[in-house]
This record gives C-alpha cells, sequence and structure tokens, in this order.
C-alpha cells in the first residue's frame, strides 16, 4: 500500500519535470524577431537594423531615418538605408563621415570608381568633392592634421578622380 506522501512525492516530481522540460524547450527555441524587439535591440541602436525580416528571421533597416539614428551613421556615414542595411548611400551619408572632415570629400557620387575594386558603399568609393569649398573646410586645408601640407583647391587626380590639392 502507498502512503499518501509517497503519491504527492512523485505527482510533485512529474509536475516539476514537466515544468522543467518546457522551461528548456522554450530556451532552446530560436529567437522571435518582431519589429518591436528589433526596435529595442542594441543593433537598431548602433546600426540602424529596426525591422523585423518579412520572414521573422533577423532584423533589417527598411529606412533611411532608421540608419540616421544609429551610431553607424554618426561614426561611419552609413545613413541610408539599402537591401536591408545601412549604407552610405547619399550626400548626407558622405557629409557624416571622418573622410569629409579630414579631407573634403563630401559629396556622393556612386559613378566615380576611382580605387581599383572598391565596395560600392564605402566612403573612400563613393564620398568625392565637388568644389573648392569642400576642400577648404577639411580639417586638410585648415592646418588641423598634423604634419601635412595644406590642400585647400579641388583638383583631378591622374586617374580622374576629383581630390583636394594644393592650391
Amino acid at each position: 500500500m502507498t502512503s499518501a506522501f509517497a503519491k504527492a512525492g512523485r505527482r510533485a516530481t512529474t509536475l516539476l519535470v514537466l515544468a522543467m522540460s518546457s522551461l528548456l524547450a522554450a530556451a532552446c527555441e530560436e529567437p522571435e524577431f518582431t519589429d518591436e524587439a528589433c526596435e529595442e535591440s542594441s543593433y537598431c541602436k548602433e546600426n540602424g537594423t529596426c525591422s523585423a525580416t518579412a520572414e521573422g528571421d533577423s532584423c533589417e533597416a527598411t529606412s533611411d531615418s532608421q540608419c540616421r539614428k544609429s551610431t553607424f551613421c554618426e561614426k561611419l556615414g552609413e545613413c541610408a538605408a539599402a537591401k536591408g542595411e545601412c549604407v552610405v548611400g547619399d550626400t548626407y551619408s558622405c557629409q557624416q563621415t571622418d573622410s569629409c572632415k579630414r579631407h573634403g570629400r563630401c559629396n556622393y557620387n556612386a559613378e566615380i570608381a576611382c580605387w581599383g575594386t572598391c565596395s560600392t558603399y564605402k566612403p573612400t568609393c563613393v564620398c568625392w568633392p565637388a568644389a573648392d569649398q569642400d576642400c577648404q573646410q577639411s580639417l586638410a586645408c585648415t592646418n588641423q592634421i598634423e604634419g601635412l601640407t595644406p590642400y585647400c583647391c579641388l583638383s583631378t587626380a591622374p586617374n580622374g578622380c576629383p581630390i583636394c590639392a594644393g592650391c
């Protein structure tokens, strides 16, 4: 004859095993990507991927406004949404880059590919000076880069690309 205490103990053990199984199953499931979860993620703040993909398997950038709020826009000029990510894709993007501040490469022009096998969305491939003013406001012109001879005028490199040069 089984005591009431023994039955209660087996029932508690069974309930505990079922509860633990449920918790383990939930922990092993793939994370669910929702717009809300993406918006609250560190990736949204860092690289602008703030919306869930249609498949719900990751987060992606769907608008320039998402990208422009990101750290990558502020630091790298990746301020335009393209193919689910933030990239250097317009003049605003170029104006955020270190290349603009230091060397006057502040205007977007994807048709100029001067550095060989350049990736389309890299600032060194698509951001160029467009006028003397771009060069004149750069750190390279205003003697704020130590050891560099100032270059303040728009010129053309031997490969035909626009550059800032000495006047």
